[in-house]
């Protein structure tokens, strides 16, 4: 976390990075070990707005019933 003035009396934490707390599992033909192992993963992918996500969904469901 970060300190920010959020005005000359008072200071605000901000995060510095978003982390999650996840339960990875192996790929079935990866021997997995027989232990949790605790650490750090970084995922890679797009950023995705939760409107345009959605809209998508909507979208898709309105195709899908309309016989499109």
């Amino acid at each position: 976390m970060r300190q920010q003035n959020a005005d000359r009396d008072h200071t605000r934490l901000s995060p510095v990075a978003a982390a999650y707390l996840v339960t990875l599992a192996a790929e079935p033909q990866v021997a997995a070990p027989p232990f949790a192992i605790r650490g750090t993963v970084q995922l890679a992918g797009e950023r995705q707005s939760l409107a345009a996500r959605a809209w998508r969904l909507v979208a898709s469901v309105l195709v899908r019933e309309s016989g499109f």
